[in-house]
């Protein structure tokens, strides 16, 4: 049962103190020198005792066995009460033992003495009566029992001496007691400073774990969002490149600046994909050194627990990490951005070349179609033409073969070559058409020459008047022709 320390003895006997506060136990006493309570050693306690045991181990064995359990809060603590309560029940067993040969020497004492009162009247008679060989007789039983009384007497000397020496090896165990009681209690000191200290680290250490947790949980929030962004870049590039690809499939018959813009525009698309690649690489790396730094960091936030000094160089070697990944991240999205811009202007410039194109396209159909209208008219006035040159080399024909009076050849002249030549009278079918302007240009308006041969004889003209035939050049833009008079006239 414990009792307060006012209450305490201020002699030299040995009693159990006990610090609730720690859980320190000692086996000390009372010195006036010290002016305080010290161990058997001499050494004074450190700490204010709150109760104190008397040391009784026949009484209160139970009280200081209970008192040691509660004490006991190691391995080493509880092998020692095992030890203590193994020897207080050695101690137990031997008084138990010396108590009950006691109590048999006090119950034969009484027998004997009875047996002798009970002797003594008929050994007075005896005595009285018989001679000294019934005396003899008689003394036989009391000298018995004396020698018994003595061999009890002697075994009770023993006992006492076992006793003795159990008290002084109880001393010894106390003082081993004591001493055990206050290692654990430097112990238990030395490991609840350690608990402390690692209580501290490990909150600092928690803090900075968790500190770390949400760095990481938003650098992977924003590498996360990054890589979303790259991928939605990615995606409007695939779009964009689907648009020009097919723009580009519609205006691949729009002539040269078309093809030439296709060109840019897969030039600029393999760039950008390109960038788009890179950035994905760089975000591949980052993601792997946020895996390896995080590792890095759990792995050091493990080994901090350990290494209190090193902790300070952890936190800065985590924080110049973090702001290199921050740094990484801030480049990717400027990275990510200045794509984002040159897709929209790739995107502005294949909209406008787009709008050109359409617009050009349009032009060109028109003009084409207008080519197209203009040449057919020339195909169709060329043919007529023709026709008209081939009948008018046929009458020159027969007119040559007629030879008529009016016409006969004069001595001195002669027929112009052009009349005699054999390309008028059969004018050649092998004439090359013209040329188709290509789409993208106006044609431009030239004057054929149609040779005509000049009439010099009135009578092959079979209408009277003005007449087609007699046309020297043709105008195609007018659809007029123009004789040899110098004026324009017009020709069904």
């Amino acid at each position: 049962m414990p009792y307060k320390m006012g209450t305490a003895p201020r002699n030299e006997h040995v009693v159990l103190v006990e610090d609730r506060t720690f859980g320190t136990y000692d086996v000390a006493h009372w010195s006036p020198e010290a002016g305080g309570w010290v161990r058997e050693n001499g050494e004074p306690i450190k700490y204010t005792p709150s109760h104190w045991y008397p040391i009784n181990y026949l009484q209160e064995a139970d009280d200081l066995s209970s008192g040691l359990s509660e004490a006991s809060t190691s391995m080493s603590r509880e092998r020692r009460h095992r030890f203590f309560a193994f020897f207080l029940v050695a101690t137990v067993l031997v008084a138990a033992a010396l108590i009950g040969v006691a109590a048999l020497v006090r119950q034969a004492l009484p027998t004997l003495e009875a047996r002798q009162s009970l002797e003594s009247e008929p050994r007075q008679e005896v005595l009285a009566k018989e001679p000294a060989e019934v005396r003899r007789a008689v003394d036989g039983p009391n000298l018995k029992l004396e020698a018994e009384a003595a061999t009890a007497a002697q075994s009770l000397g023993q006992e006492r001496e076992k006793v003795a020496a159990l008290a002084r090896d109880a001393a010894a165990a106390e003082k081993e007691l004591a001493a055990l009681t206050t290692e654990p209690a430097r112990a238990r000191e030395a490991v609840e400073t350690q608990l402390a200290l690692s209580s501290k680290r490990g909150d600092e250490t928690a803090q900075l774990k968790q500190a770390s947790e949400s760095e990481m949980a938003e650098l992977r929030q924003s590498l996360q969002q990054e890589r979303d962004r790259a991928e939605a870049l990615a995606t409007k590039l695939a779009k964009a490149r689907e648009a020009v690809e097919t723009q580009l499939a519609l205006s691949s018959k729009r002539g040269d600046e078309t093809a030439q813009f296709k060109q840019a525009a897969e030039s600029e698309t393999a760039e950008l994909r390109q960038s788009l690649q890179q950035e994905r690489d760089r975000a591949e790396a980052l993601a792997t050194e946020l895996a390896k730094a995080r590792e890095a960091v759990e792995t050091q936030v493990a080994l901090s627990s350990k290494r209190g000094d090193e902790m300070a160089q952890l936190k800065q070697a985590a924080e110049s990490e973090m702001a290199a990944l921050r740094q990484s991240l801030q480049q990717e999205h400027d990275r990510a951005e200045a794509l984002a811009t040159e897709l929209a202007k790739a995107r502005e410039a294949v909209e406008t070349q787009l709008a050109l194109s359409s617009k050009r396209g349009d032009e060109t159909a028109q003009l084409k179609q207008a080519a197209e209208s203009e040449m057919a008219e020339l195909r169709q006035s060329l043919q007529q033409e023709h026709d008209r040159a081939e009948a008018l080399a046929t009458e020159l024909a027969k007119a040559r073969r007629q030879k008529p009076v009016a016409v006969e050849e004069r001595p001195g002249t002669s027929l112009p070559a052009w009349a005699n030549n054999d390309a008028f009278v059969k004018p050649a079918r092998t004439a090359k058409q013209p040329a188709v302007a290509p789409d993208n240009s106006k044609p431009a308006v030239k004057l054929e020459t149609v040779p005509l041969p000049k009439p010099r004889v009135r009578a092959v003209s079979a209408a009277p008047g003005y007449s087609c035939h007699h046309n020297r050049t043709y105008d195609p833009a007018s659809g007029t022709y123009k004789g040899y008079d110098g004026q324009r006239h017009s020709c069904p």
